[in-house]
């Protein structure tokens, strides 16, 4: 399992798109064409690799020209790869990526669902419940350095 970074624009990115897709939008009854895509040019999309299968997805979408932090987005594992530590090497990984930059915390809003999984890495909730796309979600973030924003 390799995780790296996807190229905007490239055939991987269209498989990202297809991932994102099937896991996040079409259970929603909502189309990843809906979405403003040409305006991800500027974000970071990590992908896992299973030999050249696409098998999980993240995006981390700079908050600010510094790059202060990020926000991470449409965490996606294929159902059938879910168990396996896919989700927490991707993050792992972005939270490599994000250091490198030299940015100073991480913030995701995550569903209700999730929010066992994501303070297991670190995470902390940091605000009240809310609905995003139609479904509950609290604001999380992992901060890399002392001096909070």
């Amino acid at each position: 399992m390799v995780c790296r970074e996807i190229t905007f624009g490239s055939k991987e990115f269209q498989a990202e798109l297809n991932l994102r897709d099937d896991l996040l939008r079409k259970p929603l009854g909502l189309s990843i064409q809906d979405d403003p895509i040409h305006l991800e040019d500027k974000e970071i999309h990590l992908g896992c690799f299973e030999d050249d299968a696409l098998v999980g997805v993240l995006v981390l979408k700079p908050l600010d020209e510094q790059c202060y932090g990020l926000k991470m987005r449409q965490v996606a594992i294929r159902t059938e790869f879910q168990g396996y530590g896919i989700g927490r090497n991707l993050i792992k990984h972005a939270e490599e990526k994000a250091k490198s930059l030299g940015c100073h915390y991480i913030e995701l809003h995550a569903r209700e669902s999730t929010l066992g999984f994501y303070e297991k890495l670190g995470y902390d909730i940091v605000g009240d419940v809310f609905t995003e796309v139609g479904i509950f979600h609290r604001k999380m973030e992992k901060h890399f350095r002392e001096d909070k924003q």
